[in-house]
């Protein structure tokens, strides 16, 4: 089984669903038929696994090769053939394709996205000891590389031609980081101002109107008169304002 289907079976299973896997129908081989009890009644999903690391686009040419995977009549017939087997009887079942690609719609195919199912499994995987090398290989780079903050920024933030993230993609994870109350809570530490007036630097609130007009929907009132208070004592402000006070009295004499 390949480590994709290897994690779709795994999701599966810790839904609930009891999976068949590899049937033979004919020249092709259903990935799955799953069944777990709902309401006293059995659920049952055919379930198929395509995935691409080189392209989440699909191919127009590639849509009713998709399509003939739940419609091909040996399918069909093999789907059906081990629903009859598993339960004595048979039953209607859902069609589930469980892909990367962005672009993509089937007539009565439920799509799921193969990202959203990895995430589930990782973010469920546990230390325990499995037999499975997919399965294995997951929990090393939960525990050994995702935990790893340095080696997991290096990797995030690659430019070399295997990069794993689109400069867009790098925009979009920082905003969300930022976004998240472990981030706000970091930036709330005394410890890590430095690092907040580095990112100022270098971002367009260093424009003195930007900043002041952020300054005005940060600050209330009393903050704002703190902060002026504050600023009248700094050396360097002195300076400027004395300077400025000098050019008016000069502006004055010449009128």
């Amino acid at each position: 089984m390949s480590p994709e289907r290897e994690i779709v079976n795994l999701w599966l299973n810790r839904r609930g669903f009891l999976t068949v896997n590899g049937i033979n129908a004919g020249s092709r081989v259903v990935d799955f038929v799953a069944v777990k009890q709902k309401k006293g009644e059995p659920y049952i999903m055919h379930v198929e696994v395509t995935c691409s690391i080189s392209s989440n686009i699909l191919v127009e040419k590639d849509r009713s090769e998709l399509s003939r995977l739940f419609s091909d009549k040996n399918v069909v017939k093999a789907v059906e053939g081990a629903i009859s087997e598993s339960l004595g009887r048979p039953c209607s079942y859902e069609k589930v394709l469980v892909t990367n690609f962005n672009n993509i719609n089937l007539d009565d195919v439920n799509i799921v996205k193969f990202e959203d199912v990895l995430f589930d499994v990782m973010n469920s995987m546990d230390k325990q000891r499995y037999r499975s090398q997919t399965v294995r290989t997951l929990q090393l780079i939960k525990y050994l590389l995702l935990s790893h903050p340095s080696r997991l920024s290096a990797l995030l933030g690659m430019q070399s031609v295997h990069k794993s993230m689109t400069s867009p993609a790098k925009e979009e994870l920082i905003k969300e980081l930022l976004m998240q109350e472990t981030s706000k809570r970091v930036f709330r530490k005394q410890s890590n101002e430095q690092l907040l007036v580095e990112l100022l630097r270098i971002s367009s609130l260093k424009q003195p109107e930007r900043l002041a007009k952020a300054l005005e929907e940060i600050l209330t009132k009393r903050s704002g008169s703190r902060l002026l208070n504050a600023l009248m004592r700094q050396k360097g402000v002195k300076e400027v304002l004395k300077e400025e006070l000098e050019s008016d009295r000069k502006l004055e004499q010449f009128f």
